[in-house]
């Protein structure tokens, strides 16, 4: 009877994968994979809420009537949020301004940015001064700007000097030509449509689509923006 009875057993009682499977192996792969998914998912959030959000307007420039040029900007504030304050981020780094009109594409200079640099050198008195020399790496740093949340800077876009009637897209090369008026860059007169595409380290902001107003006469308060 007992032979019987064990003989009965070790037939009947061999291992259940299918059970074991089912009761260990898919909850802990399950468990694993759906981790993995949500930490891919919660990184993307992160880095999301982390980008800088640029908010692109028109500068309010006005004309005194007396100033032998008009410079004419765009204002790019980056916005502070809620999620800068708890999760950091939000800087934009190397952020630069393309401008694109009449088939054409400028990247511009930001007006707190100057395209030379300084050395010291005597002067035929022998007085020793400060003197502004422009080379090209100051003039590749004047395209670029650190914008840190919360920070509102200026980008230029155009001038126009007393008694022309063109103006002339502002970029650091402009100090580089005798004249201060690159025909490459110039704009003549009429309306013109134009966007600006803010770039930065690891993204960039909406196109902003504006108008450059530039009148007949020789005033330089004729050039205006419009969105």
């Amino acid at each position: 009877m007992n032979l019987k009875f064990c003989i009965t057993l070790g037939s009947g009682g061999g291992f259940d994968y299918t059970t074991f499977f089912a009761t260990w192996i898919w909850p802990l792969l399950t468990a694993i994979i759906g981790g993995i998914i949500s930490g891919i998912i919660a990184i993307f959030a992160v880095n999301l809420l982390q980008k800088p959000k640029l908010i692109v307007s028109l500068a309010e420039d006005r004309y005194d009537g007396r100033a032998l040029a008009h410079y004419v900007h765009l204002s790019i504030l980056n916005r502070k949020s809620l999620c800068h304050r708890l999760l950091g981020g939000g800087t934009a780094v190397n952020c630069k301004c393309t401008l694109t009109l009449d088939r054409r594409s400028f990247i511009t200079k930001w007006a707190a940015r100057e395209p030379w640099g300084t050395q010291i050198l005597p002067d035929p008195s022998g007085r020793i001064i400060p003197v502004h020399i422009l080379d090209q790496q100051h003039i590749d740093q004047a395209k670029f700007e650190l914008l840190r949340p919360g920070e509102q800077k200026l980008v230029d876009v155009a001038v126009r000097l007393k008694g022309d009637s063109s103006c002339y897209i502002h970029q650091p090369e402009n100090f580089s030509d005798p004249n201060y008026r690159p025909m490459t860059n110039e704009v003549q007169t009429g309306i013109h449509q134009v966007t600006a595409i803010l770039e930065y380290d690891g993204g960039s902001a909406d196109p902003f689509h504006f108008r450059i107003i530039n009148e007949k006469g020789d005033s330089p308060g004729l050039l205006r923006l419009e969105v």
